[in-house]
């Protein structure tokens, strides 16, 4: 094999590793429909499709070694995420939930707010244009390709889902301060329509004691 088709050549682990990963993100945005709907819904949505977005294209255009980073940088804090949950579930092993939590935490911000940005967004940005042509400009949205741009601004698309996931994971490590265990702070449309009636509740209950008085 010549230097040139060398530098083409996709692994079979790496084609088996990018099929099971779009399999999964298909059945994830599939099955989203048909789960509990909490708060960040929408952004679950957007986040699995941009996902099989940027698996599609870098694909495509053979950009499966920032695809791969891209996999194994969430992979590594879901892994602790679904362990968390597990354990949780079973309800029985509450110190064991809060580690997992902590571990969940720790690789989330080393992954998705330290690697993620300043690894693989960078490199994007400033290291993947040689590797397309000698004068490619990525910062010049007339030049031809345009498939490797599309990838970056997905790439920041994703990272801006980790600031707000990030926001939704203080608030849990405030309750975890103040209740001792780990719990999700999304709330579902259950959920929401319980709290709709206990506030209509209070207020109906409310204006009477304000007429009782008047």
């Amino acid at each position: 094999m010549d230097m040139l088709n060398a530098r083409y050549w996709i692994k079979e682990n790496m084609t088996w590793y990018y099929t099971l990963e779009a399999t999964f993100y298909y059945s994830l945005l599939l099955g989203a429909f048909f789960d509990v709907r909490r708060s960040d819904f929408w952004q679950l949505i957007f986040h699995h499709v941009v996902t099989l977005g940027l698996l599609s294209a870098s694909w495509a255009i053979n950009f499966v070694r920032v695809g791969t980073l891209v996999l194994v940088s969430h992979d590594i804090a879901d892994v602790f995420l679904e362990g968390g949950k597990l354990v949780r579930y079973a309800g029985k092993h509450k110190m064991l939930t809060n580690v997992c939590f902590v571990l969940f935490m720790s690789s989330w911000i080393l992954t998705r707010l330290t690697y993620y940005p300043l690894i693989v967004i960078r490199s994007a940005f400033f290291d993947a244009a040689d590797l397309i042509q000698p004068d490619y400009q990525i910062f010049n949205p007339l030049q031809v390709p345009y498939v490797p741009r599309l990838i970056i601004i997905m790439l920041v698309a994703l990272f801006l889902l980790h600031i707000f996931w990030t926001y939704i994971i203080g608030k849990i490590v405030v309750r975890t301060i103040q209740e001792g265990e780990a719990a999700d702070v999304r709330s579902d449309s259950e959920d929401e329509a319980e709290e709709q009636e206990v506030r209509r509740k209070r207020l109906t209950k409310t204006k009477q004691q304000t007429k009782k008085e008047d």
